[in-house]
């Protein structure tokens, strides 16, 4: 399956707030656990900040929780906060 550079970025931005990628995965329902790693060591550049035009346009919901993440110190308290 191809994926767009926004979902990719998307992805990305998420697992830099988080540090989950089984949490990446099950919050976007993409890419894949060895897909996801591939892009990480591929695009380290998109690793430390959202692209700006998918962050607009993903739901309120879904930005607070980044925006939490990115907040919260570690990817275990991320985790933690998650319920997982």
């Amino acid at each position: 399956m191809r994926y767009t550079k926004e979902q990719i970025i998307a992805a990305l931005a998420l697992y830099n707030a988080i540090g989950l990628a089984k949490e990446v995965i099950k919050t976007l329902g993409y890419p894949s656990n060895p897909t996801l790693c591939h892009w990480i060591e591929k695009y380290p550049e998109f690793l430390s900040k959202p692209h700006v035009r998918h962050y607009k346009q993903a739901t309120a919901e879904l930005k607070k929780q980044v925006r939490g993440y990115s907040h919260s110190g570690s990817g275990r308290e991320a985790h933690d906060s998650l319920g997982s």
